[in-house]
C-alpha cells in the first residue's frame, strides 16, 4: 500500500472517530459523582452535612415526618463502587441510605434518631475550588417538643416539617396530572458506515445505516419508598436483521426501607470495577450486537433483596431465567 493509500485510511479513520464522539459526547458530559459524605454537630443542635462531588450538580432537599428523614436528591449524578454510607457516634442520625432515582439521578435519606426532631432552615454553600456542597440544618432534641400538642379544640397536631427546593420550582399539586409524576428521559443514536472503496464480496455494501432509541419512564410513590422504572431498547440495522432487535434493560418495582430494599422485574447490575476486563460482572449476559467489548448488557429477569448493614450491603439474587448472547449476522 502506498503512501497516498495509507493517508486516504487515516482520514477515513478520524472521520469515523469524531463522527463516533459528536455522538456519545453528550450522554456523559454533564454526570457527575457523588465521592464521599461527612457529617458533623455542633452543640448549637445544628447538623451539617458535606458533600464532596467530582463536579458541581443541581440537587434538590425535602424534610419528611413519620419517621422524620431528610431527603436529597442530586441531578446527573452517581455512587460509584457503591461507596459505604455508614453513621458512627452521631446523636442525631440513625442511617444513611442512597438509592438511583430515575436512570441518571441519586437519592440520598438521611434517617434521624427516635426524639429527633429537624426544624428551621436549610441553608446551603458549594465550595467551587473544594468541589464540596455544605448544608446546614438546626434539629431540635428535646423529647418535649415532638409530643402531639393541644389545639384550643383539643385535637393533637403535629410539628410543622419545612421542605426546601433548590434549583427549580415545582407546580402545585392540584395543578398536576397523572402524567405530571412520570419522569421521562433516554437516548436516540444514529450511525453511518462508510468505505471509499468498492466491495470485494456481495454480502458487503459501501454504506451500513444503523439507529436506536432507548428510552426510560420512572414514577416513585409512598414518600419515594416504591418506584418503577421502564427502559425499553430497540436498534435497527439497514442490512443486518440480526443487529435489528429489541430489548427490555429495565423494567422494574423498588421497595425501599431503612434497612432493606427490595427489587423485583428486569434490571442491570454492574459489579465491575476500574478494569478493562469486569470479570466479576457476570449478573447480565453481554449484548454483542450492540458491541464487541463486551460493556453493553441485556437486562436480566430476577428478585434482589438487599440487606443494608452497618458492616456493609449483602445482596440476595434469585435469577429465574437466563438470557443467551446476542450476536449480529454476516452482513
Amino acid at each position: 500500500m502506498n503512501n497516498s493509500e495509507n493517508r486516504v485510511d487515516m482520514n477515513l479513520f478520524k472521520v469515523i472517530f469524531l463522527w463516533g464522539l459528536f455522538w456519545s459526547f453528550p450522554l456523559y458530559a454533564q454526570e457527575s459523582s457523588l465521592l464521599s459524605i461527612n457529617y458533623a454537630e455542633n452543640t448549637d443542635n445544628q447538623l451539617e452535612l458535606k458533600f464532596l462531588l467530582s463536579a458541581k450538580a443541581e440537587y434538590s432537599s425535602l424534610l419528611l415526618p413519620n419517621p422524620y428523614r431528610l431527603v436529597i436528591d442530586f441531578t446527573d449524578t452517581g455512587l460509584p463502587q457503591n461507596i459505604p454510607l455508614l453513621v458512627k457516634q452521631s446523636s442525631y442520625l440513625e442511617a444513611i441510605r442512597s438509592a438511583r432515582k430515575g436512570r441518571y439521578n441519586l437519592r440520598v435519606v438521611f434517617d434521624f434518631k427516635k426524639g429527633v426532631v429537624p426544624k428551621g432552615h436549610i441553608s446551603a454553600i458549594y465550595s467551587v475550588a473544594k468541589k464540596q456542597l455544605s448544608l446546614k440544618l438546626a434539629v431540635n432534641t428535646n423529647v418535649k417538643s415532638i409530643l402531639p400538642e393541644k389545639s384550643a379544640l383539643g385535637a393533637e397536631t403535629t410539628p410543622p416539617v419545612t421542605a426546601q427546593i433548590t434549583e427549580f420550582n415545582p407546580a402545585d399539586k392540584n395543578e398536576k396530572s397523572i402524567f405530571s409524576d412520570w419522569e421521562f428521559s433516554g437516548s436516540i443514536g444514529l450511525e453511518e458506515l462508510g468505505f471509499f472503496y468498492d466491495k470485494l464480496d456481495f454480502r458487503q455494501h459501501n454504506n451500513y445505516i444503523s439507529g436506536f432509541v432507548n428510552p426510560e419512564l420512572y414514577r416513585e410513590w409512598d414518600d419515594g419508598k416504591q418506584s418503577f422504572t421502564f427502559s425499553p431498547f430497540y436498534r435497527y440495522s439497514q442490512y443486518d436483521n440480526r443487529r435489528t432487535h429489541f430489548d427490555i434493560r429495565e423494567l422494574t418495582w423498588l421497595l425501599s426501607e431503612r434497612d432493606w430494599e427490595l427489587r423485583v422485574g428486569f434490571r442491570k447490575v454492574f459489579w465491575g470495577v476500574a478494569e478493562g476486563l469486569h470479570l466479576v460482572d457476570i449478573i447480565n449476559q453481554t449484548d454483542l450486537v450492540e458491541n464487541t467489548d463486551t460493556e453493553d448488557k441485556l437486562g436480566q429477569p430476577m428478585i434482589n433483596l438487599a440487606l443494608i448493614r452497618d458492616w456493609g450491603t449483602l445482596d440476595l439474587f434469585i435469577l429465574p431465567g437466563f438470557r443467551e448472547r446476542t450476536y449480529a449476522g454476516s452482513e
